[in-house]
């Protein structure tokens, strides 16, 4: 009987936290516009980026920030005044298959500043008013890998300065697309821009009143593995130019006039 009683006793209880009605987790609340910074709803960039819809505008105001973030939904970041973004580690913001822009930050990397990675995607890079700085990987300051995808890269007003590798590294493997560098400067670096293509990508760049100098290597180093560039500078200040052959360069209005690429 003791034992009759016990197993009663337990299904009882097993039927009575069986009835217990449970509570799902309460769904987080996104805001299409978020605050961050002293006195603003969230401190942190990385809590402020959990907080907003896809598509939504993230506002830093002025001040010295810590981030180690990775961004796969569409997203723009804005400071509001100066905006300096150390990682904790590695790269701030590590960018896959979303739709980002970045305008008036200043961004520190203990690897790159910047690293993006489409594959099979379509999507877009924006970077206005933006500085990168001391990016100590062999790579660059803003890594752009492009796998089976198509792309639209854009900076305009920016400097890339004082990094190791590249300052810019665009990497597109089966890809086709479109990068505009206007009113940019590039210097201080190892290389300004290295471009590499292969697997029969098609890539069209467009330079426009840079001025891409002091680099220690070249200002644009393009290396073409069955693949077309078509590169289109005008009014740039660019020293040395280094492409392989194969590539379909288009040169317009350059001044001062600069010699044509060498090709090795």
């Amino acid at each position: 009987m003791n034992i009759n009683k016990s197993v009663s006793l337990a299904l009882l209880a097993l039927l009575f936290v069986c009835m217990i009605p449970t509570v799902a987790a309460p769904t987080p609340v996104l805001y299409p516009e978020v605050w961050v910074g002293g006195g603003q709803p969230y401190p942190t960039i990385s809590e402020g980026y959990d907080s907003v819809e896809p598509g939504g505008i993230i506002h830093v105001v002025g001040g010295s920030y810590i981030a180690t973030i990775t961004i796969d939904k569409d997203v723009t970041i804005i400071g509001e005044g100066y905006v300096t973004i150390r990682p904790d580690f590695g790269t701030p913001f590590t960018i896959r298959n979303a739709d980002v822009i970045f305008e008036n930050l200043c961004m520190y990397g203990d690897d790159t500043c910047i690293e993006t990675y489409y594959d099979t995607y379509s999507g877009s890079v924006t970077l206005n008013g933006c500085t990168l700085n001391e990016a100590t990987s062999p790579a660059s300051a803003i890594d752009f890998f492009f796998v089976d995808s198509f792309f639209d890269v854009t900076l305009v007003d920016c400097v890339i300065t004082g990094n190791n590798g590249a300052g810019i590294y665009l990497d597109a493997e089966g890809s086709s697309g479109s990068a505009l560098l206007e009113t940019t400067g590039i210097w201080y670096n190892d290389i300004g821009v290295w471009a590499v293509l292969s697997d029969g990508s098609s890539v069209a760049v467009t330079l426009h009143r840079n001025d891409i100098s002091d680099n220690k290597g070249q200002g644009l180093l393009i290396d073409c593995t069955s693949s077309t560039l078509d590169l289109d500078i005008s009014d740039d200040n660019l020293f040395r130019i280094t492409a392989t052959p194969g590539c379909s360069c288009d040169f317009l209005n350059q001044r001062p006039p600069r010699p044509m690429p060498t090709f090795s």
